[in-house]
């Protein structure tokens, strides 16, 4: 009896168990990505969706194309709410890996607000990763996926990647939000636009470095200037650096990098010594004419001046055109001189612009390859070198 009393009990269980807040698939969207801006006094936000039903178990991959909505209101929440009766479905952002924000709103506003409901709303994840864009943000979304059926997915795939090409930031929003909290109040942001290839399809690309001063973007860094500032705030994982000497190009690949930044403030009078030791192997080699290979020291110097090049094109932006501390520079002053800080910290922004800054950088090359040249004829091959050239 006890047996069959239990049967019954697991039977109902089964038949009765639910949620009440539960939602069916179909009746569902899930929002991968967000782009906002500002038209006229309302926030324009336009969300790249999928339905659940479309996306394989593992999650890794989206059977069908995803789809863009768009839709204006005075607050991004009852934006959000707008686009739930335009797609007459509940949407869902726990999947939103991408924010896409204008530059103009990014300008006009401090983002600390715009953005208050990604803090605020517990649907929304703060390991979003977040661009500014000075086009519209739907175009964005609109633009030819080359392996995934959704930009979203491959924005973030690109910039999991980026590690290889370190010429530009990689910033999730809490990021974004601990460094305008910080004691600077200033970040940065990865700048996305369109790119047009020639059998017309429209890609998207990433060009430069948003500035964040006091929550508001005031300006960009290109490419040279962004790859200098990630080696200087040592967030490059690798690199690839061109040099040439006269008839001989060559390409070094950055292993390891390692920036150490001493500060000394004296009053208003702030000195700065960078030195950052970089290691790394030759890439390519190339030879063109009668030239002898270079020795490795020379290759090592060149690279080193390519590098502090970078670094001081990146300081003479942020120092003089910006007068934004978005480097380790104000950071390490704050720890290591507490009470020197706080006397001068209302009017950083012209210490940190007037700051005497020196670079030095060591370059060490640990490895040529397979070869050691590519003119001449070896008695010898490596040892690790497989072919008979």
């Amino acid at each position: 009896m006890i047996r069959i009393i239990s049967a019954v009990v697991i039977v109902l269980m089964l038949f009765l168990a639910g949620c009440k807040d539960s939602v069916e698939l179909d009746e569902s969207m899930m929002v991968v990505g967000v782009g906002i801006k500002k038209a006229g006094d309302e926030y324009e936000i336009a969300v790249e969706a999928i339905a659940p039903s479309d996306v394989t178990p593992n999650e890794e991959t989206v059977k069908e194309k995803s789809i863009i909505l768009t839709t204006k209101s005075k607050t991004f929440f009852d934006a959000a709410r707008e686009v739930i009766r335009i797609s007459k479905r509940r949407l869902f952002f726990t999947h939103a890996i991408v924010w896409i924000i204008h530059e103009d709103l990014a300008s006009e506003e401090d983002m600390l607000n715009f953005l208050d409901v990604l803090r605020r709303e517990q649907m929304l994840r703060l390991n979003s990763y977040l661009f500014i864009t000075d086009e519209d943000p739907k175009d964005i979304f609109t633009t030819d996926p080359i392996f995934s059926n959704n930009i979203s997915r491959e924005l973030v795939s690109g910039l999991e990647s980026g590690e290889f090409v370190s010429s530009y930031p990689t910033v999730r929003a809490r990021e974004l939000f601990k460094m305008l909290m910080s004691t600077m109040n200033n970040g940065y942001l990865p700048i996305i636009k369109r790119k047009e290839e020639e059998a017309g399809s429209q890609l998207t690309q990433i060009n430069g470095t948003a500035i964040i001063k006091n929550g508001r973007k005031v300006g960009k860094l290109d490419v040279l200037e962004s790859a200098g500032l990630m080696l200087l705030n040592n967030k490059t994982q690798g690199a690839s650096v061109r040099v040439t000497f006269d008839d001989v190009k060559g390409s070094f690949e950055l292993l390891r990098g390692d920036t150490d930044v001493k500060t000394k403030l004296q009053g208003n009078q702030l000195k700065v010594d960078i030195h950052m030791d970089a290691v790394g192997e030759i890439t390519e080699q190339i030879i063109e004419g009668t030239t002898m290979p270079i020795q490795i020291s020379d290759f090592e110097k060149k690279v080193a001046g390519k590098i502090e090049k970078a670094i001081h094109k990146a300081l003479n932006k942020l120092q003089k055109d910006f007068k934004a501390d978005v480097t380790l520079i104000g950071m390490n002053t704050y720890r290591k001189q507490p009470k020197a800080f706080n006397k001068v910290k209302d009017k950083w922004e012209d210490i940190f612009s007037e700051a005497e800054i020196n670079v030095n950088v060591d370059v060490e090359i640990t490895e040529q390859g397979l070869i050691d040249s590519p003119c001449e004829s070896y008695k010898k091959k490596k040892n690790r070198n497989p072919y008979d050239f």
